[in-house]
C-alpha cells in the first residue's frame, strides 16, 4: 500500500491536458497506477475473505455472523450480499470492498482537509495567527 501514497502526489499530465493522456504510458505513470491498485484490491480482498472466514469459525460454517459482539462494520454489507435481502441488485464484492476503501479514506482526509483549512484560515488572518501563538506559548511553558 505504500505505492499508492507516493503515487497521491504525482501530477497527471492527462487531468490537465486529456489529450496529452498518452504521456502517462511513456513515463511508466499508467504502470504504476495498476500495479498500485491491483494491490489495494489484494489487501481488500484479503480483508474481505479474512472477515468471512472468521465468521464462518465462529458460526460452524455458516458465514454469518449473527452476534453483536463479533459483528463488525464489514459483516453487515456481506451479510446483505449472502441474503440478498434488498430484492433490489445484488450487493457485490466489489461494492464491500468499495465500502471498506471509503472509510479507510474518510478517516484520514476529513482530518487532513480540517487541518488544511486551519491553516489557510490562519495564513489569512495574521493577528488570529500571533494570538494563538502566544495562546500555546504560554500554556506550552
Amino acid at each position: 500500500m505504500g505505492g499508492l501514497g507516493k503515487l497521491l502526489g504525482v501530477s497527471n499530465v492527462g487531468d490537465y491536458i486529456p489529450w496529452l493522456a498518452w504521456i502517462n504510458s511513456f513515463t511508466g505513470l499508467d504502470a504504476k497506477v495498476d500495479k498500485a491498485a491491483k494491490g489495494m484490491d489484494e489487501f481488500l480482498e484479503g480483508v474481505v475473505e479474512e472477515r468471512m472466514n472468521c465468521c464462518r469459525q465462529e458460526n460452524g460454517g455458516s458465514g454469518s455472523c449473527d452476534s453483536e459482539e463479533t459483528q463488525g462494520f464489514i459483516d453487515i454489507p456481506l451479510e446483505i450480499q449472502r441474503e440478498n435481502a434488498t430484492g433490489c441488485s445484488p450487493v457485490h464484492r466489489d461494492t464491500v470492498k468499495a465500502l471498506i476503501l471509503d472509510m479507510l479514506g474518510a478517516g484520514t482526509d476529513t482530518t487532513s482537509a480540517a487541518l488544511v483549512w486551519t491553516m489557510a484560515e490562519l495564513l489569512t488572518h495574521p493577528q488570529v495567527m500571533k494570538k494563538l501563538q502566544h495562546d500555546v506559548r504560554e500554556i506550552a511553558s
